[in-house]
């Protein structure tokens, strides 16, 4: 299924690494208007005031995604996995999947969720984990 999102606005807080940068990437293919800004506490606040205030509609869609073990260069889990393979190990040995997530992965169910196809979610938390709350 394509997704489309031409004439939606996003913002994306801490969109310029991980799983905040795979949605940011994902929405603008999707030809969303993508707004972003990294992590900083004081700036995401800022940002976030200003930009709801000119971006807010009416109608909007809150959705909640409750990621997994998400590994990519420079996270945490690629950073656990070398300084502390144990505990990396111990998690890996709780996902279903057998793997740790991507951020790609959460990215396809956050468009989901922005699309027309899920115009009939709202107030949710959509656990995206490989079965990792299985265990």
């Amino acid at each position: 299924m394509k997704i489309e999102l031409q004439n939606k606005n996003a913002l994306i807080a801490g969109g310029s690494r991980g799983i905040g940068r795979s949605i940011a990437l994902a929405y603008a293919q999707a030809g969303a208007n993508v707004s972003i800004c990294a992590r900083g506490e004081a700036a995401l606040v800022q940002y976030t005031m200003t930009q709801a205030a000119q971006l807010a509609a009416k109608h909007v869609r809150v959705n909640c995604i409750a990621p997994g073990s998400i590994e990519f260069p420079g996270g945490t889990w690629e950073k656990r996995k070398a300084d502390n393979p144990k505990l990396y190990n111990a998690t890996l040995a709780t996902i279903r999947f057998g793997r740790l997530g991507t951020p790609v992965e959460i990215a396809n169910v956050a468009l989901f969720l922005a699309s027309d196809a899920a115009s009939w979610i709202t107030g949710q938390t959509l656990v995206v984990d490989g079965g990792q709350m299985l265990a």
